[in-house]
């Protein structure tokens, strides 16, 4: 019998998981684990609804010097500064 663990305990290494025990672990302290969840699920959603919402923003805006255009002022001088007539 001995040997047979022994076995078992070299081919499992100190480096490797045995899967089947952290499942277990994890089926075992299933309530736990819902609890927990739930716990942290509730808090979450009650800070949404509860909570104050602040909004905030920031915004830069840069003016820069207009600077002559050759097309668009010849093209100004072509067209009659008038309104159009309907």
């Amino acid at each position: 019998m001995t040997s047979v663990t022994s076995k078992k305990s070299t081919i499992l290494g100190s480096d490797e998981i045995d899967l089947g025990r952290v499942i277990g672990e994890l089926i075992d302290h299933r309530k736990l684990i819902i609890s927990i969840t739930s716990v942290f699920t509730l808090f979450a959603i009650l800070y949404a609804l509860l909570a104050t919402p602040i909004y905030e923003t920031d915004a830069l805006i840069q003016i820069e010097q207009k600077q002559g255009n050759a097309i668009l002022s010849s093209l100004s001088q072509v067209l009659p500064d008038g309104q159009p007539q309907s």
